[in-house]
């Protein structure tokens, strides 16, 4: 799958970038879903937060959690900058589907929570009613 930044919002567009700095300061040489979820989490402004709180599942713990994940992973020194991982594509591929569900126009940040919710911990059918309900019928027509 090609990832195509101009079919995101700005603010997944942030994230993205925000995750990569992360990941290649860390010397971790591929982005995984833990590395943007961490950065998901901290955005202002975003549906992140209320979408977390709906399903029950505090902001903090679901940092804690990308943060634990992190620590373990392998890291490089003087490397590449990080490639995209393949459980990353995965999430990627999910969201850009459920863009599509959605009739969104870009790719928003709480498209790709939906396609991390193993990593939050809530099932999916749970996350996405969840999602319906704080983001009501608004559809994402502009970045």
């Amino acid at each position: 799958m090609t990832l195509d930044p101009r079919t995101w919002t700005v603010k997944t567009a942030e994230a993205v970038s925000a995750a990569m700095q992360v990941a290649a300061v860390a010397g971790h040489p591929e982005l995984t879903p833990h590395h943007l979820l961490a950065e998901l989490v901290k955005q202002d402004g975003t549906v992140t937060a209320p979408l977390l709180a709906k399903v029950g599942v505090p902001v903090a713990k679901v940092a804690e959690k990308c943060a634990t994940a992190l620590g373990k992973l392998p890291t490089t020194k003087g490397g590449a900058e990080p490639r995209l991982g393949r459980e990353l594509a995965a999430v990627f591929a999910t969201a850009v589907e459920t863009q599509a569900d959605f009739k969104d126009d870009f790719l928003s940040v709480e498209l790709l929570v939906l396609a991390m919710h193993e990593i939050v911990g809530v099932p999916h059918d749970e996350m996405l009613t969840a999602l319906k309900a704080v983001r009501g019928s608004h559809r994402v027509t502009s970045q």
